[in-house]
């Protein structure tokens, strides 16, 4: 009796095997859909794989019998393939290497082990509504697409290495959930049309497409990608020929990488939301992108973005978007060039924004941008080249150093109406810039302001608002000026005067903007400031030499104003005639003969005169009528001034037993006229060092 029960068991099993056989093939030659669910209403809960365990077991479909009918090689199949819906699959499937040029639909199915398709070949596969624990596609071939939608789930992982997809792959609304692991593997995948991963797609696990090549559009919008711990999406060197859309709620937790990739259309990120703290939210480092890339309008990074030696072919829009990555590099745009322009207008970045070697050829425009690094580097174009203008105003602002360094800006560099804040370093850096024209009018500055070395052929500047930013400035080059400096020489010498203390002082950045004034026609203006220039140097000099510089400058104003001599000269003279007027005594006559003799004559035409022991210039010319009266103004002329000297002999001399004021006094005066005399000379010839 067991014997014979159990051949009994045995060809009950054979019998429901045939008959699941039997069905399929039917289905299969008729083209139409075995339809386990055809009973149910459409709104039935038990047409939802989810409520598999409830099914029965005339829904429960062998994968024997499925692989049977696959590939029963004399089986005419109608060219719609074969189709089931609503089956339940309670082990694993088997299909590996099966060919079936056909189209196989498994709609609204579970299949609760391994679902293993590897090396396949079907002409259409459509899984559309199907809950599996694990697919494997490794290899597999489809002739048209592949359609795994409309509520597929897969709590394993889904995995098409090197697999080649002849039309779409869509996963629009699946669910992939395999924490920790690999949700979806297309390595090396070819996809001959669109891969559409849209509508409430959902990925928890990474997400690899490391080197996949699809012809058509990537479209990911509104999907979400949520591998905290790892990678979230990669892309490294993937080929589309199409567009890249990640955007309208796009959202992915985990890192985002797209290394090496080439896009053959547009990068869209609008919207989307990249959260990886503490490390790189978004990576598309040495990426080609032949049209635009737009990460704006409302467009979020919590972690580093990273485009380094990224080609982009049109405009990179960072429109009010936000990029969180604070006291570190929050948007990194390394090396990498963009063939029209960087709109980031509204754009906020807490952390580090940087651009070194960057190639915009438009324009970069970050109106109303906020950046905020307090102890860092706010934004950093070092070495960058910007073939466009660039706004830097209208509300812009920055919390932290703003760096140039021999960066070069092709067209206006536009500071209007912004906000510089690094209050205990410097707040604007443009170190060997060079730029064609800089607008230098911010709403306020806190920090320093450095043009060392920069090179701007027009500067257009209002100082009141740099007030409370000192200037580091050595060699500077400026070919023109406009604003305060240009009109307001003392503006110019106070904003120069403000270079940080400690720092050692250099008159260069002083002489080059006089030179502005000289070729601008404002000669008083160039001569004032290289004055006071000297004047700051002197300040700054070695004690030693301070004296010799300060005599100069009382004496010539350091050679730019060397007719101040003349004034010495005049006050040497004047000094003279009051030295020889009230010393009369001390001069007497040239010819004491002829004097005494001029004396006795007109003594004796007058008698009772009494003539003096001797003659001086202190006596009264009427005593000596015949006797060149003594005239101090003449006198002091002769013998202070040098060119008022004359060949003729003198009629008065400064006598042996003149005072030591006058003995001294006179070749004092004289020589120090002599001096006068050579620098109003050297002055007017252009002789005199100017320093």
């Amino acid at each position: 009796m067991r014997d014979h029960g159990i051949m009994t068991a045995l060809t009950d099993d054979d019998v429901v095997m045939d008959a699941w056989i039997a069905r399929l093939q039917s289905a299969a030659q008729a083209g139409t859909t075995l339809d386990l669910a055809a009973d149910l209403d459409p709104d039935s809960p038990d047409r939802d794989p989810t409520f598999a365990d409830n099914w029965g077991a005339e829904r429960h479909l062998p994968a024997a019998a499925l692989r049977a009918v696959l590939i029963d090689r004399t089986l005419r199949v109608d060219p719609r393939g074969l189709r089931i819906n609503g089956a339940r699959i309670t082990t694993a499937l088997d299909l590996e290497n099966v060919h079936f040029d056909y189209p196989l639909y498994l709609t609204q199915c579970r299949i609760e082990g391994l679902a293993d398709l590897s090396g396949t070949t079907f002409k259409e596969l459509r899984l559309t509504g199907s809950h599996v624990k694990t697919l494997a596609l490794d290899g597999t071939s489809i002739g048209s697409g592949v359609f795994a939608d409309a509520g597929f789930c897969a709590l394993g992982e889904v995995r098409a290495p090197g697999a080649r997809i002849g039309g779409q792959l869509t996963l629009r609304g699946a669910t992939l959930a395999n924490p920790g692991g690999v949700a979806l593997n297309l390595d090396s995948a070819v996809i001959d049309g669109d891969f559409i991963a849209d509508q409430g797609f959902s990925a928890t696990g990474r997400v690899s497409a490391h080197g996949v090549k699809i012809t058509g559009p990537l479209i990911l919008r509104g999907a979400t990608f949520v591998n905290p711990d790892g990678e979230a999406l990669n892309l490294d060197n993937a080929a589309i020929d199409g567009s890249v859309f990640a955007n309208d709620g796009f959202s992915a937790t985990g890192r985002v990488s797209a290394h090496g990739a080439r896009i053959g259309g547009q990068l869209t990120l609008r919207g989307g939301t990249f959260v990886n703290p503490g490390g790189e939210a978004l990576v598309l480092d040495n990426a080609a992108i032949d049209g635009s890339v737009f990460a704006n309008d409302g467009f979020s990074a919590t972690g580093r973005v990273s485009a380094h030696s990224a080609r982009i072919g049109g405009q990179l829009a960072l429109r009010d978007s936000t990029f969180t990555n604070s006291s570190d590099v929050a948007l990194s745009l390394d090396n990498i060039v963009v063939g029209s322009g960087v709109i980031a207008n509204g754009m906020s970045v807490s952390g580090q924004a940087r651009a070194h070697s960057a190639t915009l050829s438009g324009q970069l425009e970050l109106r109303g941008a906020t950046l905020i690094n307090p102890d860092g580097v706010a934004l950093s174009l070092e070495h960058a080249t910007v073939g466009g203008h660039v706004f830097a105003d209208q509300g812009f602002s920055a919390e932290g150093r703003v760096r140039a360094h021999s960066a070069t800006f092709s067209g206006q560099l536009v500071l209007r109406g912004a906000t510089l804040i690094n209050p205990d370093g410097v707040a604007l850096s443009l170190d060997s810039a060079t730029i064609t024209t800089l607008i230098l009018t911010p709403n306020q500055v806190l920090g320093t302001v450095s043009l060392v070395r920069t090179t701007i052929t027009d500067l257009k500047i209002e100082t009141d608002s740099l007030s409370d930013a000192p200037l580091i400035a050595t060699g500077w080059v400026i070919n023109d000026l406009h604003g305060t400096l240009r009109s307001d020489r003392d503006a110019a010498a106070h904003w120069l005067r403000t270079y940080p203390s400690g720092r050692s002082f250099t008159a260069q950045p002083w002489h080059a903007l006089a030179a502005v004034y000289d070729r601008n026609g404002q000669p008083a203006d160039a001569r004032r400031l290289r004055y006071l220039a000297a004047n700051e140097i002197t300040k700054h000099a070695p004690p030693s030499s301070k004296p010799l510089r300060w005599i100069y400058r009382v004496i010539a104003g350091h050679g730019y104003y060397p007719l101040i001599a003349s004034a010495w000269l005049l006050f040497a003279l004047v000094l003279g005639i009051a030295l020889v007027s009230f010393n009369r005594a001390d001069f007497v006559p040239t010819n004491p003969a002829a004097a005494r003799a001029a004396a006795s004559a007109y003594d004796a035409i007058n008698p009772g005169s009494e003539l003096p022991h001797a003659i001086t210039a202190n006596e009264d010319c009427a005593n000596y009528p015949d006797y060149p009266c003594f005239n101090p103004v003449n006198f002091a002329l002769t013998n202070v001034i040098p060119a008022a000297n004359s060949n003729l002999r003198p009629d008065w001399t400064t006598s042996s037993q003149a005072s030591v004021l006058v003995t001294w006094g006179l070749p004092v005066l004289r020589i120090s006229s002599w001096i006068f005399t050579a620098i109003l000379l050297a002055g007017v010839t252009g002789l005199l060092r100017k320093t």
